[in-house]
């Protein structure tokens, strides 16, 4: 699993930070210390008002690019209306193959069912 070096950095630190403050003073827990600091920065970052701020922020920026988008489209439209639509011709077989196979399988089954009627009919008699 790659791990980014930033990350590696900060453990290695946070551990020589605890390490030292241990030395210290054997009863003193960095993680207790550092709690109102995590709590504030999820808080900030990770919390309800911070959810709220980047929607608005992503809303905002869809609402910049709303006016060209449409502009896209309007153009778009008008090529479509002015040419129709061109479909490159590997496409066109592609498609053409997939109905021939579905126009294929209704016969098909309507066949089977000739050919297991016809076989009962025979065994049968």
């Amino acid at each position: 699993m790659p791990v980014q070096p930033q990350l590696v950095l900060m453990q290695k630190n946070m551990l020589m930070a605890e390490g030292v403050s241990r030395k210290l003073d054997p009863s003193l827990n960095i993680w207790i210390l550092a709690e109102p600091l995590i709590v504030d920065w999820m808080r900030e970052n990770r919390g309800l008002q911070a959810q709220a701020r980047d929607a608005v922020e992503s809303l905002r920026e869809t609402a910049a690019r709303l006016p060209q988008a449409l502009r896209a489209l309007e153009d778009l439209a008008g090529a479509v209306d002015a040419e129709g639509i061109r479909l490159h011709p590997e496409t066109v077989r592609a498609i053409s193959r997939k109905r021939r196979r579905a126009a294929f399988v209704p016969w098909m089954a309507a066949a089977m069912s000739l050919a297991a009627l016809i076989l009962a009919l025979i065994a049968l008699d």
